[in-house]
């Protein structure tokens, strides 16, 4: 519970650090964030596979593209949250992954804590 209130309010920094994305309120950050993990375990790892010959020739750069896929398909999920396009998206992911990633001490595992 901690964890998704962290990443909510790491999507309103990053909302309010990019000009191309918006969220309405803390609220739909939550939401969003929400949106985004669900996203992230069920359609990611689909993308990955379709994207995988691509992703070889561009040295891992493609999963970039495809972390902004995942943003813009949230976008059009969640009412309030909005992406310009998806390089906004492709920067709203990396930031939010890399300042989650500093906050939770760079591992998503509990038990060394």
């Amino acid at each position: 519970m901690i964890r998704w209130l962290y990443h909510a309010a790491i999507i309103c920094f990053a909302c309010w650090t990019l000009p191309g994305v918006h969220v309405a309120s803390f609220w739909t950050a939550m939401v969003t964030s929400m949106v985004m993990i669900i996203a992230s375990v069920f359609i990611k790892p689909i993308l990955r596979i379709i994207a995988m010959p691509i992703t070889f020739v561009t040295l891992g750069l493609f999963s970039l593209v495809i972390n902004g896929i995942i943003v813009l398909v949230v976008d059009s999920a969640v009412d309030g949250f909005s992406v310009d396009n998806i390089w906004w998206g492709i920067a709203f992911a990396f930031i939010v992954s890399a300042v989650f990633s500093i906050v939770s001490g760079g591992s998503d595992d509990d038990d060394d804590k």
